[in-house]
């Protein structure tokens, strides 16, 4: 009895030392990170007169983000992120072959970063991002339509996920992430009116690693 009780002590005392916070290294860094995108199903508000009940469909696509930022503590940093967010179009409107078309977004974000740090090296992460973003629409043919303009928008994200300290300079980490902007619209060359498009709402699995300093 005495035994299994210095097991289930040992045992026990394993797990706390491994949830137990540590203190994170402090200062700056830089981080990169790729992975595939999912853009939903988007309404076409207006694709060069008035629409009703069309919509855009999008191939899976990718992110890449690059960026860096500053820990003040072991469980806040902030951060300034851009990056591409990019997909082609699968249909659009009535168009089931829209060619090479896409759309891609292009975000600059402040993000604040809420980290927990445990002994075992794995930091458990949740945070989001307000900003702006270059949505850029290329149509080719369109319904017609050739060509390619470029709308700046208001951008957000939150995002959660895991990194892991391989030593006190580098880190590896899984996220999921979550991006949307406001409505854009563009007036692509040669036509006398506005594509409008539902503002972007895209989920991202993500790799990435950073470089503290």
């Amino acid at each position: 009895m005495r035994r299994t009780g210095s097991y289930v002590w040992g045992l026990a005392s394993m797990v706390a030392l491994a949830a137990w916070p540590v203190t994170a290294q402090q200062g700056w860094y830089a981080k990169g990170a790729v992975g595939i995108a999912w853009t939903e199903e988007l309404d076409l508000k207006q694709f060069i007169g008035p629409t009703s009940g069309a919509s855009v469909e999008f191939d899976p696509g990718i992110r890449l983000d690059i960026g860096g930022g500053y820990r003040f503590s072991d469980w806040f940093a902030a951060e300034l992120e851009t990056g591409v967010i990019f997909n082609y179009f699968d249909r659009i409107g009535g168009d089931n072959d829209p060619d090479d078309s896409s759309l891609a977004n292009v975000p600059f974000l402040i993000n604040g970063v809420f980290e927990f740090p445990t002994q075992s090296g794995f930091v458990p992460f949740i945070g989001g991002g307000l900003g702006f973003s270059f949505t850029v629409l290329e149509l080719d043919h369109v319904g017609g339509v050739d060509g390619d303009d470029t709308d700046t928008v208001f951008a957000y994200q939150g995002f959660a996920g895991v990194r892991y300290d391989i030593n006190e300079q580098w880190s590896v980490s899984l996220a999921y992430k979550y991006f949307g902007t406001s409505d854009p619209s563009w007036d692509v060359h040669h036509i006398s009116g506005e594509i409008e498009l539902e503002g972007a709402h895209t989920h991202a699995v993500m790799a990435g690693f950073s470089y503290h300093f």
